[in-house]
Protein backbone atom coordinates (compact mmCIF):
# COMPACT_ATOMS: atom_id res chain seq x y z
CA UNK A 1 0.00 0.00 0.00
CA UNK A 2 2.78 2.44 0.90
CA UNK A 3 4.47 1.87 -2.44
CA UNK A 4 1.25 2.63 -4.30
CA UNK A 5 0.75 5.81 -2.25
CA UNK A 6 4.32 6.89 -3.02
CA UNK A 7 3.93 6.23 -6.74
CA UNK A 8 0.72 8.24 -6.84
CA UNK A 9 2.35 11.03 -4.84
CA UNK A 10 5.25 11.22 -7.28
CA UNK A 11 2.87 11.45 -10.24
CA UNK A 12 0.70 14.07 -8.54
CA UNK A 13 3.75 16.13 -7.56
CA UNK A 14 4.91 16.17 -11.17
CA UNK A 15 1.66 17.83 -12.23
CA UNK A 16 1.40 20.02 -9.09
CA UNK A 17 -1.77 18.34 -7.86
CA UNK A 18 -2.83 18.61 -4.25
CA UNK A 19 -1.41 15.76 -2.16
CA UNK A 20 -3.14 13.90 0.65
CA UNK A 21 -1.55 13.77 4.10
CA UNK A 22 -0.37 10.20 3.47
CA UNK A 23 1.17 11.18 0.16
CA UNK A 24 3.03 14.10 1.73
CA UNK A 25 4.36 11.83 4.45
CA UNK A 26 5.55 9.29 1.90
CA UNK A 27 7.34 11.98 -0.12
CA UNK A 28 9.02 13.34 3.00
CA UNK A 29 10.75 9.96 3.39
CA UNK A 30 12.34 9.95 -0.06
CA UNK A 31 15.34 11.77 -1.48
CA UNK A 32 16.27 12.90 -4.98
CA UNK A 33 18.51 9.88 -5.54
CA UNK A 34 15.63 7.51 -4.87
CA UNK A 35 13.33 9.51 -7.12
CA UNK A 36 15.84 9.22 -9.92
CA UNK A 37 16.88 5.60 -9.45
CA UNK A 38 13.67 3.97 -8.20
CA UNK A 39 11.11 6.05 -10.07
CA UNK A 40 13.00 6.80 -13.27
CA UNK A 41 12.88 10.58 -12.97
CA UNK A 42 15.51 12.86 -14.44
CA UNK A 43 17.14 15.62 -12.40
CA UNK A 44 14.60 18.30 -13.36
CA UNK A 45 11.62 16.07 -12.59
CA UNK A 46 13.09 15.04 -9.24
CA UNK A 47 13.69 18.69 -8.32
CA UNK A 48 10.12 19.52 -9.32
CA UNK A 49 8.82 16.76 -7.03
CA UNK A 50 11.00 18.01 -4.16
CA UNK A 51 9.80 21.60 -4.61
CA UNK A 52 6.15 20.51 -4.75
CA UNK A 53 6.69 18.30 -1.70
CA UNK A 54 7.92 21.31 0.25
CA UNK A 55 5.02 23.48 -0.90
CA UNK A 56 2.47 20.83 0.03
CA UNK A 57 4.12 20.25 3.43
CA UNK A 58 3.83 23.99 4.11
CA UNK A 59 0.18 23.91 3.05
CA UNK A 60 -0.48 21.03 5.43
CA UNK A 61 1.32 22.84 8.23
CA UNK A 62 -0.79 25.96 7.60
CA UNK A 63 -3.99 23.90 7.65
CA UNK A 64 -3.00 22.32 10.97
CA UNK A 65 -2.17 25.68 12.53
CA UNK A 66 -5.39 27.22 11.21
CA UNK A 67 -7.53 24.38 12.51
CA UNK A 68 -5.80 24.56 15.90
CA UNK A 69 -6.46 28.30 16.06
CA UNK A 70 -10.09 27.73 15.13
CA UNK A 71 -10.39 25.09 17.85
CA UNK A 72 -8.95 27.50 20.39
CA UNK A 73 -11.42 30.17 19.30
CA UNK A 74 -14.31 27.73 19.60
CA UNK A 75 -13.13 26.71 23.05
CA UNK A 76 -12.94 30.34 24.14
CA UNK A 77 -16.42 31.05 22.78
CA UNK A 78 -17.93 28.01 24.46
CA UNK A 79 -16.32 28.85 27.79
CA UNK A 80 -17.51 32.45 27.47
CA UNK A 81 -21.05 31.30 26.80
CA UNK A 82 -20.98 29.09 29.90
CA UNK A 83 -19.28 31.53 32.25
CA UNK A 84 -20.81 34.68 30.82
CA UNK A 85 -17.49 36.53 30.79
CA UNK A 86 -14.35 36.74 28.75
CA UNK A 87 -11.29 34.83 29.69
CA UNK A 88 -7.90 36.35 29.96
CA UNK A 89 -5.39 35.03 27.52
CA UNK A 90 -3.41 33.41 30.35
CA UNK A 91 -6.46 31.64 31.73
CA UNK A 92 -7.37 30.36 28.27
CA UNK A 93 -3.85 28.99 27.85
CA UNK A 94 -4.17 27.24 31.22
CA UNK A 95 -7.47 25.67 30.17
CA UNK A 96 -6.02 24.50 26.87
CA UNK A 97 -2.96 23.08 28.59
CA UNK A 98 -5.17 21.22 31.09
CA UNK A 99 -7.29 19.86 28.24
CA UNK A 100 -4.25 18.71 26.26
CA UNK A 101 -2.75 17.02 29.32
CA UNK A 102 -5.95 15.01 29.62
CA UNK A 103 -5.18 13.41 26.21
CA UNK A 104 -1.69 12.27 27.22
Amino acid sequence: MAKEVLELAVLKAQVSAQLSNDEIMELLDIDMGALMSEHGLDLMQAEQVMVWRKQEALRLQHELVSSTMATHRQLEESVNSVTGNQLTRDRLRELIKEELEGYN
